[in-house]
């Protein structure tokens, strides 16, 4: 931890530093990629959920394993969101979990990917461009039962590496059953592999960046943020599939507000589909993006998220459409084992989700779709402020589009297929 002078002086030599590179890094392409790409997939038909309220239902025969997963995309605290969980005791964000803790609670394995460091206020409590939060938003995350925290984003050295390792100390001593993926505080945890075993599947959760806003990594420690790569990905992915029975990968990747993949997911997609990855579950669009199978010619399936969207939002962008980066959506996947050691996705769907504020403590909550009434919605003064396309009838219009046949059937206005 710093002492009292670099405490003083760390938040205003890194918020400059963030100002100056943060515009020149966004014009840099988000992923670099070599040429060794095969291609031998095609696309294979959707599995579908049959209920919005529960994970979808899935066939699994006697003397097989089952386990659910879910995840959810970006937690990103704008000035809105961070000021929403300050009370007179200081700073609580369960109101943001509060909609959906059953939820989280109930899969076997839940992940968020924490895109705003909780480092503490010692570090400053600036927002955009250079985000950080105080330490309540870990026990907050802890609170709602995630299992796994994803911290390889573009913002992990906002704080420098001071900031991230006083986040990444935070968790452990506190909250240490949480696993962290993406980051390291030595060498020998970056060679480690993060593994959780839920209901004898064991899970490898691999966790990458395309860069940290031009924020260079440590020179004496460059292991602490996972950057993306194609040589990184062969070499974990051959590691995690020996060790595991069901490979995660969650690539902090794309391009910022565009509801389609670029080629650069493209290409790490069809990597990852080459590697043997099972599951592929992206972050950093903040807005929704396309769902998809992909499959080798030796039949090996995977599943893509190409982007979760936000799981909470408070950039005040004055346009229309803006309110797009309020929805976000909750993946939720059943994986069973069978009996001779096959593990596959056996059922998968999304659950829309929708960011609702309004002023005042604990303003800011996160509502799974369905449950998003009409008053809720003419009640959401941020959207309505900043987007003037916004109401229920949008977003949902929005969700079908975007996730098409894996939109959970009842999660929209109306019932049945979009």
């Amino acid at each position: 931890m710093p002492d009292a002078k670099r405490r003083a002086f760390l938040p205003a030599l890194f918020l400059f530093f963030c100002l100056l590179v943060f515009a020149l890094s966004s014009l840099l392409c988000a992923c670099r990629t070599d040429a060794a790409f095969d291609s031998g997939t095609q696309a294979v038909d959707c599995i579908r959920a049959s209920s919005s309220k529960d994970p979808p239902s899935a066939r699994v025969a006697a003397g097989e394993n089952s386990a659910t997963l879910l995840c959810v995309g970006d937690l990103l605290l704008h000035k809105t969101v961070r000021e929403s969980g300050k009370g007179k005791d200081g700073y609580c964000y369960n109101a943001l979990f509060a909609q959906l803790r059953e939820q989280i609670r109930a899969a076997d394995l839940s992940l968020i990917n924490q895109e705003t460091l909780s480092a503490g206020e010692a570090f400053g409590l600036p927002g955009y461009p250079c985000f950080n939060a105080p330490l309540s938003l870990a026990d907050a995350v802890a609170d709602a039962g995630f299992d796994a925290v994803l911290l390889a984003n573009n913002h992990a050295l906002d704080r420098g590496e001071d900031g991230l390792r006083a986040c990444l100390q935070y968790y452990r001593k506190n909250w240490p059953d949480i696993r962290l993926a993406g980051v390291a505080e030595s060498e020998a945890e970056a060679e480690t592999i993060p593994i959780i075993e839920k209901n004898g599947i064991r899970f490898a959760i691999l966790n990458y960046t395309y860069g940290t806003n031009g924020i260079p990594l440590p020179a004496d420690a460059p292991y602490m943020v996972k950057i993306l790569s194609p040589e990184l990905v062969r070499k974990e992915v051959a590691i995690a599939r020996a060790a595991a029975d069901f490979v995660i990968v969650c690539p902090h990747w794309g391009t910022e507000y565009s509801k389609t993949p670029d080629p650069d997911q493209e290409r790490y997609a069809q990597l990852f589909l080459a590697c043997g990855v099972d599951l592929v579950v992206g972050t950093h669009p903040h807005v929704i993006q396309p769902i998809r199978w992909m499959q080798r010619e030796d039949g090996h399936k995977m599943l893509v998220y190409y982007s979760l969207g936000n799981y909470v939002s408070g950039a005040a962008v004055r346009a229309e459409g803006s309110s797009r980066r309020l929805q976000g959506g909750m993946a939720r996947i059943t994986v069973a084992r069978d009996e001779d050691g096959r593990t596959e996705i056996r059922a998968a769907d999304v659950l829309p989700l929708i960011t609702h504020i309004v002023s005042g403590y604990g303003g800011v909550s996160v509502y799974p779709f369905y449950a998003y009434t009409d008053t809720l919605a003419d009640g959401n003064s941020f959207a309505h402020r900043y987007d003037p396309l916004f109401s229920k009838e949008y977003c949902d219009a929005h969700f079908r589009e975007v996730f098409g046949p894996f939109l959970a059937k009842e999660d929209t206005l109306s019932s049945g297929p979009p």
